[in-house]
């Protein structure tokens, strides 16, 4: 994000006036409306076209299930051994049950709905956990359908569940000889001549309820946490040990984060319990299905690339997929002269002190959930920094300790930038409970500015 010779580093007043694209929220706050709504349509439009090529894989599955089945003998196509696979853990929650799949997909639907809601509630500073968590949904919805294409999997609830799903138009439909093409557009003919979508089967690796419910509902913990911390954040720098804890602010404060974050967690477990205990109980699924969806969900949502690129999204929209620094002069020339101003982030002018700022703000934030097992412990923000960053960082700091101020810039305005006092960290509960939080402290905390010490290193 910058280099030794970096103007956020500079002393020289031409350079220190060199107009910028700042990653400051206030600062793009002014931007036109057209960019904004492209910020946050682009994702979302993501999203839906990883559907989309999950679509298309799932009906190519459903066709070469169909086809399969329809090969073998009458006899043969409801022998288990034939019809489904081995699943030694559903078969523990007992027999088959149906269960409608409107069920399934309203409990699937729910934190789709609450994410978008709190997405909205403070968007200027929500907009980095949106596009993050469309770019999980794409790769997801994306590799769901490649799987199931790749290799035909026995339904899981069997063949004769799978006729009731398609229907009987559906089951003539993918028995017929039929174009990848006619299966492209398939949802598009079946809406318009049944008014219904065309179900799938044989979609079984990996679970799409699992990890609609999973995906979302971390989105929504890490968007009502930066709610939350933004909703009164004054109320941290006012405490009286004496006062009671209602009349403590600062204690009603933490107070208020752990109500609204466990209210959540328990909402969310239960929901997701609920979903995975329906799945299997009507053989929607195998059991490995709903295992590996929630093994994709953690890892995408705490992909460093991932993290970097929505939080460069945020920052420049269009112009964090185009190298244009990395353009030629004249083709940088040609291209801003071009490409329409109102899709531009608008360059600001900002002072020294503003311009180091800068250096701190990172290129990505990978929030880890307290709920990523094994990795419980580690749980929180984590900040990431390229070498040229890391570089910048290193020179200002140098800067500080020649002029006696080796802690850097008190500037409460980084902490909202960086999102550093959101959550609840353990030496907070001790406060909140009128106890010394010491020993929660991390050492590290010695090195950050003033207004950022107050955060151990496990956070949730």
């Amino acid at each position: 994000m910058s280099s030794a010779s970096d103007p956020l580093i500079t002393t020289d007043e031409e350079r220190a006036q060199q107009k910028i694209w700042s990653p400051l929220r206030n600062d793009t706050a002014n931007e036109s409306r057209l960019l904004k709504t492209v910020k946050w349509l682009c994702p979302f439009f993501l999203a839906g076209f990883g559907w989309f090529i999950q679509s298309i894989g799932l009906h190519y599955a459903t066709y070469s299930y169909v086809q399969h089945m329809m090969g073998l003998e009458k006899a043969q196509r409801t022998i288990p051994r034939y019809a489904v696979l081995p699943d030694p853990l559903a078969d523990e929650l007992g027999p088959q049950e149906v269960v409608h799949l409107a069920i399934l997909d309203l409990i699937a639907g729910l934190f789709p709905f609450a994410f978008v809601i709190l997405s909205c509630c403070k968007r200027k500073y929500t907009l980095q956990v949106w596009t993050k968590t469309m770019i999980c949904a794409f790769f997801l919805f994306s590799l769901k359908g490649m799987i199931g294409a790749m290799t035909t999997v026995p339904d899981s609830s069997g063949w004769e569940v799978c006729k009731a799903r398609l229907k009987p138009e559906g089951i003539k439909w993918f028995s017929e000889h039929e174009t990848f093409g006619n299966i492209m557009k398939v949802d598009f003919t079946w809406l318009s001549l049944y008014h219904h979508p065309l179900r799938y089967c044989s979609d079984m690796m990996f679970s799409g309820h699992t990890f609609v419910v999973t995906l979302f509902a971390l989105g929504c913990y890490e968007v009502l946490r930066i709610i939350v911390n933004l909703a009164d954040a004054d109320s941290m720098e006012q405490t009286d040990e004496d006062a009671s804890l209602w009349n403590d602010p600062r204690r009603c404060y933490i107070l208020k984060h752990v109500i609204s974050l466990s209210v959540l967690s328990i909402v969310a477990i239960g929901e997701q319990a609920t979903e995975i205990y329906f799945v299997l109980r009507s053989r929607f699924h195998y059991s490995s299905d709903v295992f590996v969806a929630l093994i994709m969900v953690f890892l995408l949502y705490t992909n460093v690339q991932i993290a970097v690129v929505a939080k460069q999204w945020e920052v420049l929209g269009p112009l964090a997929l185009i190298p244009v620094a990395k353009f030629p002069k004249g083709l940088q020339t040609f291209f801003y002269k071009y490409f329409p101003e109102s899709l531009l982030p608008d360059p600001v002018f900002l002072e020294p002190d503003k311009r180091e700022l800068c250096a701190f703000i990172s290129r990505g934030d990978a929030y880890v959930p307290w709920c990523c097992f094994p990795f419980c412990f580690s749980s929180g923000r984590a900040h990431i920094y390229n070498d040229a960053g890391v570089s910048t960082l290193y020179s200002l700091y140098m800067r500080y300790k020649e002029k006696g101020n080796a802690q850097g810039p008190d500037n409460p305005e980084l902490v909202k930038e960086m999102n550093l006092n959101e959550g609840i960290d353990m030496s907070e509960l001790c406060v909140m409970l009128g106890q010394p939080a010491d020993m929660f402290q991390s050492a590290s905390n010695d090195l950050l500015p003033p207004c950022a010490q107050t955060r151990p290193l496990l956070s949730w």
